[in-house]
């Protein structure tokens, strides 16, 4: 993760980043949601079967995103592992996706 997010700010064309299946935890959450401020272009994110619990929601709502998320249509967080506190902080990432079409949470 850590390689990934020192490359990720330098391609600010990138629109499509798909990180599914690959465990990443809620602290790897952490570090992504950091660097992904960057990339404003990014329309779909995808980090499905990811492990994301609770705290890994929480750090990707804590964290401001808001020219990244401007442009997001498509927001994939299923098969993760969040709970009913999950809730809060995925309305409070939601409030800043107003392009959002499709959110996959199954």
């Amino acid at each position: 993760m850590k390689e990934l997010c020192q490359n990720l700010p330098g391609m600010r064309s990138l629109t499509l980043l798909d990180l599914s299946s690959n465990e990443l935890g809620d602290q790897a959450a952490l570090s992504l949601a950091s660097c992904l401020e960057t990339l404003a272009s990014m329309s779909s994110l995808n980090l499905s079967m990811n492990n994301l619990g609770d705290n890994g929601m929480k750090n990707l709502a804590n964290l401001k995103m808001p020219k990244t998320l401007d442009n997001l249509t498509s927001l994939n967080l299923s098969s993760n592992k969040m709970g009913q506190s999950s809730a809060s902080s995925l309305c409070k990432l939601l409030e800043c996706c107003a392009g959002l079409k499709e959110l996959y949470l199954g």
